[in-house]
């Protein structure tokens, strides 16, 4: 456009020259004087002629001018040569007196031997006046493997963008060169420059809008194309100096056309853009859009892997902050029981021991429906020191104060004295009866005492509330060279599957026992299994719901203190 340009401007400045100077001189003054000026008007002609060759390659002269330099060139390297070659061999081998015929065998032998050369000298002086006036063209599969070591040699979104661009700069050589990339869910609007380049002045995104629906995907701002989408893309590519624009067309989702596109500015040296250039433009943008998309993937993990870990330490925090909260309230809820349980327990006691003596006849003797309300009396407050000594070993459990001290002691006579101090209660609450297996001869051993003892009576009195009326208890003992064993086993409500790997925990009741027995604490197991752990020892449980269960320990024969 601009060579047309200039030789209309050149062609409409020279017409318009010789008109004034034919027409105006006899008009005015009656006079032709200045008609033989009228050929120095072809100079201006002229003048814009040369301007749209030499600037804007109107011809391209330098092709002339290089190859009529190389033969020339060439005319003179092998004159000068034959010169050499006939003097030298003229002096060495040939004498004044020759004959004729040597002279002729010799310039046969010369024209031989340049026809020979003259290629290799030809090639030399083609190459030597492209670099002249060519400045070395590019190979195009040298740029591509460059291009590709680019791409390959780069390790984020940024260094692609800086390495494609200056293989690009290096071959293609244009004044100015970037890259946009359209938006993601991660990242907005991105364009990459060389540094030095400068941006188009109209927003770059109106060229994007252009590219969706734009083929071929590769546009030069000259080659008037017949779609109207080209032209008003190139139209927007001449007011920002941009020549050629190369669409980035994604390959993982056809319908997202734009992921964005290369564009250059005029070359350096002023040359046009190449049917070749815009070649490797889209081969260079095809190859380009794939590193970018692995780039922009794994942009895209990172992002979402630091907004998770984000997420997480927000998570983390907050469950740290509840977590300390929760441990506070714990914290509270067992000072509150422990001293509830400390202020209860004697009043319990005092309470006792006023109703027995009622019972025993201290004030009088009492009615039957006095002794009957007496009763229930008692069970209730033995039912209620049952809990508060539940607390309370929660309690030391709790603040570790809970101290195991072994001595030689004999787990069967803890089990019957238990048996016996129970089976009144048992009797008298649903007519159970307790039944105590135990061989003739029981070995001593080291173990506690008193924690044994409170971890047999927690099991029987379990076993008495969870149990059906007029059933039986068995309290079975047995013994190896190694451990003591323990079981208690019932025909009660048993426990359900659902429930069985909950049981042991703090507070939990299956649903049928808070049935059976609402006033329960849910303490009771985890108090054993709590104790049975610090001998070292082992809980044995069994259930069937409907069947009854058998709870029961093994610990080892002589534990050492702790």
């Amino acid at each position: 456009r601009f060579r047309y340009r200039l030789m209309l401007m050149g062609i409409g400045t020279m017409l318009g020259l010789i008109i004034c100077t034919v027409a105006l001189p006899v008009v005015l003054i009656q006079e032709s004087f200045f008609v033989a000026f009228i050929p120095l008007y072809t100079f201006v002609f002229l003048g814009f002629a040369s301007l749209a060759i030499i600037r804007y390659q109107l011809f391209d002269i330098r092709f002339v001018i290089a190859k009529s330099a190389g033969y020339l060139l060439l005319l003179v390297l092998l004159a000068g040569l034959m010169g050499v070659v006939s003097f030298v061999v003229s002096q060495v081998f040939i004498n004044d007196v020759m004959l004729y015929g040597s002279q002729q065998v010799l310039l046969v032998c010369m024209t031989i031997g340049t026809a020979f050369i003259f290629q290799p000298i030809r090639r030399l002086v083609d190459h030597v006046t492209e670099r002249v006036f060519y400045k070395r063209p590019y190979e195009p599969q040298l740029f591509i493997n460059d291009f590709n070591k680019a791409l390959v040699s780069a390790s984020s979104l940024e260094q692609l963008m800086t390495h494609s661009l200056s293989a690009i700069n290096t071959n293609l050589k244009p004044s100015n060169c970037g890259i946009y990339l359209s938006a993601t869910d991660y990242q907005a609007d991105r364009e990459f420059r060389l540094d030095g380049s400068h941006p188009p002045s109209q927003h770059i995104s109106k060229i994007a809008r252009y590219l969706r629906a734009s083929e071929p995907r590769v546009v030069d701002a000259y080659t008037s194309p017949p779609a109207h989408i080209h032209r008003s893309l190139q139209s927007i590519m001449r007011k920002n100096r941009v020549e050629v624009v190369g669409g980035l067309q994604s390959t993982l989702n056809q319908h997202n056309a734009d992921s964005g596109y290369v564009y250059l500015g005029p070359k350096l040296s002023g040359d046009p853009y190449t049917a070749q250039d815009l070649r490797m433009v889209g081969i260079l943008a095809n190859e380009l859009i794939l590193a970018v998309e692995n780039a922009l993937k794994y942009e895209e993990i990172n992002a979402f892997n630091a907004t998770l870990q984000k997420k997480i330490d927000t998570a983390t925090r907050k469950l740290k902050n509840a977590n300390a909260h929760l441990q506070e309230l714990d914290q509270t809820k067992d000072d509150f029981i422990s001293m509830t349980s400390h202020q209860l327990k004697p009043q319990l006691t005092a309470a006792m021991g006023f109703i027995t003596m009622l019972e025993d006849g201290v004030e009088g003797e009492l009615n039957p429906g006095q002794k009957e309300l007496n009763a229930l009396s008692l069970r209730g407050i033995d039912r209620m020191n049952e809990i508060v000594r539940d607390l309370l070993d929660l309690s030391k459990i709790k603040s570790g104060k809970v101290d195991i001290t072994p001595k030689k002691s004999n787990l069967m006579t803890i089990a019957t004295e238990e048996v016996t101090r129970l089976q009144p209660r048992a009797q008298s609450e649903k007519n159970i009866a307790l039944a105590l297996h135990a061989p003739k001869t029981y070995p001593n051993s080291m173990f506690d005492e008193v924690k044994m003892r409170e971890v047999i009576t927690n099991l029987i009195s379990n076993a008495v509330q969870y149990s059906h009326p007029d059933s039986t208890i068995t309290v079975d003992l047995s013994s190896t060279a190694q451990k003591l064993k323990l079981t208690v086993k019932d025909t009660g409500i048993g426990v359900p599957k659902k429930a069985q790997a909950h049981l042991f925990t703090k507070f939990f009741r299956a649903d049928n026992a808070q049935t059976v027995r609402p006033a329960g604490t849910g303490v009771g197991l985890f108090f054993v299994k709590k104790m049975v752990e610090a001998h070292d020892g082992t809980m044995i449980f069994h259930s069937e719901e409907g069947s009854g269960s058998t709870f029961g320990f093994t610990i080892p024969k002589n534990l050492h203190k702790k």
